[in-house]
């Protein structure tokens, strides 16, 4: 994505080729630099969040693959990225290795030992021999334990520009330092022109978020991550609002890959997401690691592209696992089918979609299934890949003979390029970054966060307008929309889609310590929906029951508190006529609403019992 953003150009061709042979390309003199589109002068570009593009080359400090030497002009975050090991007591081997840890490690080397000195005792062992041995087994044991402690302060650590401000970096209001830089980085450009990309550190692990979203989704700690990084990008829209920016402001919400199914904690808590009807996900080229959810924003221009359904104007997209192609995307210009062509697919555990034991699926050799014919799927029709065509049908063979060439004229223009990132250029101490040497530890200053959960409550799904990409072309408005529509407890339904709270989320109620999230929505029929602030049509509708009065709201808590109920106003709430006896019930055990002054043009409840 930055690749896109910055140089105009194909990641695969700029920046990254991951694989055991890891490479990340410097062509700073060949490559199209944003530079040369946009001049300094007319756009200021940031990113706040996680970079992990490189860097340092030759020394600690000649930072070659900062973002400021690649064209922004600002950069606070994670130089690297967020990884298990960042987390205290948690260490990346453990997806493979769950038992491997420093004082596992100590302990074994203790036994071993101790055998060792009985048999030196018994007789069995010389005196030689039991002495290196020992001296081996400590050597080892200290050394992996040692390993293991040290990496989160070489990997896990927090620059601002060139200066290291944190090693190794406290997770828990990591989410709220970034988006106060990034609110930040938008008050101090709002007279120009800007980019600012904000790259999360989640939901990625190790998963952490502050105290007041601890527990505060159902889902467990993905969701509690989830619905923090929701309300940072509430904040960040909100200041767009503010600033009376959003009108002119294009904003792109997505992901980078699908759920990492392989990831379970050590008690066995799913942390890894869900792929809905896709198949696989994280690392694997089968859509459920390639297709992300998108929202996008920007109200003067994306209202006349509402009708725009396709995943992209490009005749081909290669999927890439590694240095590998691994599936093509075929969408012929005079047809409106999307086809797709595995030529190689990852070797799963049996009866599941994932690659137990290797962490995350591979991409090379005896790790994966080099498929032969190559397994074509209709798209359009069949989302999920669950039906190949037939090698021997004639669409097939039309098809292959155009992704055949594409692919090889592809992959001619590919050209490789010396291995940075390998195995063998994994550990460089004196690429390594320390402050307050030898200790390589220190603490950004502590600080009153303008943009804390306890403080505010904007989430994004104030400011977007829900763009159902996931949905299968064709039938996924409408599907979703009879989803809605058809939900016999409305409530439930606002809170399985949580993440995000996309559907209609208005203004924030304090309650105490607590928040509520208040909706509206306009429901018609059974097979059409709109919801959201804008009232956004869906879908096309006979009959429509519309709210009448524009200050009707349905009241959801969003904390599990006794001071925050299901609250709804009959006072400015008309029923609808074919609303669920369950949501009818709801309106009947509506709670008082006190209205008070409105602060920074948004009205504020209280809610009282």
């Amino acid at each position: 994505l930055v690749a896109a953003i910055v140089w105009c150009r194909h990641a695969t061709r700029i920046l990254r080729k991951i694989g055991s042979e890891n490479a990340l390309r410097d062509e700073t003199k060949q490559r199209l630099s944003r530079r040369r589109l946009l001049p300094k002068t007319m756009l200021v570009k940031g990113i706040v969040g996680k970079w992990h593009l490189g860097l340092h080359k030759s020394s600690g400090s000649d930072f070659h693959f900062h973002p400021l030497k690649q064209g922004f002009d600002y950069f606070y975050g994670l130089p690297l990225t967020n990884l298990r090991t960042c987390e205290p007591g948690q260490y990346l081997i453990n997806i493979v290795y769950p038992a491997l840890k420093p004082f596992n490690v100590l302990a074994s080397g203790v036994v071993i030992g101790v055998t060792l000195y009985i048999l030196y005792l018994a007789g069995v062992l010389n005196k030689i021999t039991f002495l290196s041995l020992l001296t081996l087994v400590i050597l080892i044991s200290s050394a992996q334990a040692g390993w293991l402690l040290i990496l989160s302060r070489l990997t896990c650590i927090v620059l601002k520009d060139y200066e290291l401000v944190e090693q190794p970096v406290l997770l828990e209001n990591l989410t709220a330092r970034f988006t106060d830089e990034a609110v930040g980085f938008i008050h101090r450009n709002k007279d120009s022109p800007f980019l600012l990309y904000m790259s999360f550190a989640k939901v990625h692990t190790a998963l952490f978020t502050t105290k007041p979203f601890v527990n505060h989704s159902v889902h467990g700690r993905y969701g509690d991550n989830v619905e923090e990084m929701d309300w940072g990008v509430g904040q960040i829209m909100a200041a767009v609002e503010e600033l009376g920016l959003r009108k002119n402001t294009f904003v792109y919400f997505t992901s980078d890959n699908g759920p990492y199914i392989e990831e379970v904690s050590d008690t066995g808590e799913y942390h890894g997401g869900w792929s809905g009807i896709y198949k696989g996900g994280k690392g694997q080229c089968w859509d459920g690691g390639v297709r992300m959810p998108t929202i996008a924003s920007w109200p003067d221009l994306l209202p006349l592209l509402t009708n725009q359904t396709e995943e992209s104007s490009h005749e081909f997209i290669f999927h890439y696992c590694g240095n590998q192609v691994h599936a093509v995307r075929y969408h012929p210009k005079d047809s409106d089918i999307v086809w797709k062509a595995h030529f190689m697919t990852a070797k799963w555990t049996e009866g599941t979609e994932m690659c137990s034991g290797h962490g995350i699926c591979g991409c090379h050799g005896h790790l994966v299934e080099v498929q032969n014919p190559p397994l074509l799927y209709d798209m359009t029709d069949d989302p999920a890949e669950s039906s190949p065509l037939a090698s021997n049908s004639p669409d097939y063979k039309a098809v292959m003979e155009n992704i055949y060439p594409a692919l090889k004229t592809h992959i001619r223009g590919i050209h490789n390029v010396p291995g940075q990132l390998g195995y063998k250029n994994m550990f460089y101490p004196r690429l390594q970054m320390c402050c307050n040497f030898p200790y390589c530890s220190c603490k950004e200053k502590d600080g009153q966060l303008e943009h804390f959960p306890e403080n505010t409550s904007f989430t994004l799904a104030n400011y977007f307008t829900l763009a159902p990409f996931l949905l299968p072309r064709k039938k996924r408005v409408h599907q979703f929309a009879e989803h809605f529509c058809n939900s016999i407890d409305i409530k439930l339904v606002f809170s399985s889609f949580k993440i995000g709270n996309m559907f209609g989320v208005k203004d924030p109620i304090p309650c105490g310590l607590h928040t509520c999230v208040v909706y509206k929505f306009l429901c018609a029929g059974c097979t059409a929906c709109t919801v959201g602030e804008t009232s956004r049509r869906l879908s096309t509708c006979t009959r429509e029951h519309l709210v009448t009065d524009r200050t009707s709201h349905i009241f959801i808590c969003q904390h599990h508190s006794p001071q925050c109920r299901t609250l709804c106003s009959e006072e400015c709430f008309n029923i609808l006529d074919h609303a669920s006896t369950t949501f009818q019930r709801k309106i009947k055990e509506a709670i008082h609403i006190q209205w008070e002054k409105p602060t920074l043009n948004h009205q504020l409840y209280h809610c009282t019992m």
